[in-house]
């Protein structure tokens, strides 16, 4: 999936500005492909800010491979421009989910699949497009946990309430870096395979790229030749 979506990111590189504008009433919506990092802290220990994305391959005692982990997370998103100082986002993420102590003693990894919504507060917002626009994030989102090896088999299915921050970089009209990162409480505990204290928290880091899509039918025959039918009198 990271393949694909970097793919998907180099070819929108690539088709330059011709199908873009900038996010206004006029063109609300903004999509966004992105990838990034989910963190955990637990009863296991806190893995917030660490950003461990080496692989790592964990063993028994006797040596045997019993699980090898791939940090990281892959995503997209669809947002609405409300107003100079509001949006309304939609986002999907993929991947890896997991923490492993320093000496590798203890660890967990898994697959989650999350959906938010997210209100984007621009408090800077005094005008449309500004080239650096940042935010405050807020909202609640949808969370499953593939639960294999753990005290629970199949999903787990979590509510979460991210806060973080945010902010978009303007490198042309229409196209934009967009970085956020952001802390989300979660309803559940067993994600880890125990459930001591208090619930499981997360920590996502995530960088994309967010085109503005003009009216697509404006610029596919923007060379063509027009004829008329001459005039007959």
């Amino acid at each position: 999936m990271k393949k694909l979506l970097t793919l998907a990111i180099t070819c929108l590189l690539l088709a330059g500005t011709n199908f873009v504008q900038s996010q206004t009433r006029h063109n609300p919506w903004a999509l966004t492909g992105m990838i990034g990092i989910t963190e955990y802290s637990g009863d296991m220990g806190n893995g917030f800010f660490k950003f461990d994305l080496k692989p790592t391959s964990f063993y028994d005692l006797d040596g045997n491979l019993r699980q090898k982990n791939e940090p990281g997370v892959a995503g997209a998103s669809l947002t609405r421009y409300i107003s100079p100082k509001l949006n309304v986002s939609l986002s999907y993420l993929h991947g890896e989910w997991g923490f492993h102590t320093q000496d590798n003693s203890s660890y967990f990894f898994k697959r989650m699949n999350s959906v938010d919504v997210h209100f984007q507060w621009k408090f800077l917002g005094l005008y449309d497009d500004p080239i650096i626009n940042p935010f405050i994030i807020a909202g609640i989102g949808y969370r499953n946990i593939h639960m294999k090896d753990s005290l629970t088999s199949g999903l787990q299915n979590e509510i979460t309430l991210p806060l973080g921050l945010g902010l978009n970089f303007r490198l042309t009209k229409g196209m934009y870096i967009t970085a956020q990162s952001y802390f989300a409480f979660t309803s559940a505990d067993a994600g880890d395979g125990r459930s001591i204290d208090f619930n499981d928290k997360i920590w996502n880091h995530t960088i994309g790229l967010s085109i503005i899509p003009n009216n697509l039918k404006l610029g596919l025959f923007t060379h063509a030749k027009r004829y008329r039918c001459p005039h007959i009198r």
